[in-house]
């Protein structure tokens, strides 16, 4: 996640009964106006393989392009834990522990995503999709039932975005309430959110699961260095925003 984006590009799984990739993008206003605020298209990704896309333009505000962008994770984590393709892959990352061993689940989950996604900057990840220049690239985002796919391909990249999603929607499968969390971690721009990452919360215990960035089931940026703003987010759409503090301090 990175500050002050603008537009963003996403696509369905489907057309024409053929299963295609979904790629998300968030790009600069060096794109100018879209007239009618959407544009689409087709693209190969080097990596991950062919997709649609469309182009919307979000607010200007950064506080809202994140609501947005938020609202879109969270509407893809609902849709893709209910996919029958998912379930089956959700299965498999579970296999052996029993449903009711929710701790174990979230361990499971944790090291699973930690493990099966390879972090990649959003400007390599996104270069070349839509005819975009990477430095109009400024989000590049795989839904979940796609980053299953490439997770069992061994393909799967990401950044914090998609490794929250990810996780976000194994939790789904197995029952397990999550949401995402948005801090403002930057010294250059410290009223704007930088990272985000996922918190279960089990029998009213907030669990941090920082799959990208954290080495340990718990671990949260504060533990490091300096947060300025904290918030969290659902995981299944709409703009809910549940505020957990405004300014955070290292220990």
């Amino acid at each position: 996640m990175k500050r002050a984006f603008r537009t963003v590009i996403y696509t369905t799984n489907e057309i024409d009964g053929a299963f295609l990739s979904c790629y998300a993008l968030l790009t600069s206003m060096r794109l100018g106006s879209l007239g009618n605020g959407a544009s689409s298209g087709t693209a190969v990704h080097a990596t991950l393989g062919p997709g649609l896309y469309r182009v919307t333009q979000l607010s200007g505000n950064p506080d809202q392009q994140v609501a947005q962008t938020m609202r879109i994770m969270g509407e893809r984590v609902k849709e893709d834990a209910l996919a029958p393709a998912f379930q089956e892959h959700a299965a498999r990352v579970f296999d052996g522990l029993e449903s009711s061993d929710t701790p174990e689940i979230i361990n499971r989950a944790y090291g699973h995503v930690r493990s099966a996604i390879r972090f990649q900057r959003d400007e390599d990840s996104g270069a070349g999709l839509g005819d975009l220049a990477p430095v109009d690239l400024v989000e590049f985002i795989v839904r979940p039932v796609d980053m299953a796919r490439y997770v069992d391909q061994g393909i799967a990249i990401g950044d914090c975005d998609d490794f929250s999603a990810y996780l976000a929607a194994l939790l789904r499968t197995q029952g397990i309430d999550s949401k995402f969390c948005t801090v403002a971690a930057s010294d250059l721009a410290p009223d704007q959110y930088s990272h985000v990452y996922v918190t279960a919360y089990v029998d009213g215990q907030r669990i941090p699961l920082d799959a990208s960035h954290g080495d340990f089931v718990g671990w949260e940026v504060e533990q490091e260095r300096p947060v300025y703003r904290k918030d969290e987010w659902s995981t299944t759409g709409g703009c809910s925003l549940f505020s957990i503090g405004a300014i955070v301090a290292a220990a």
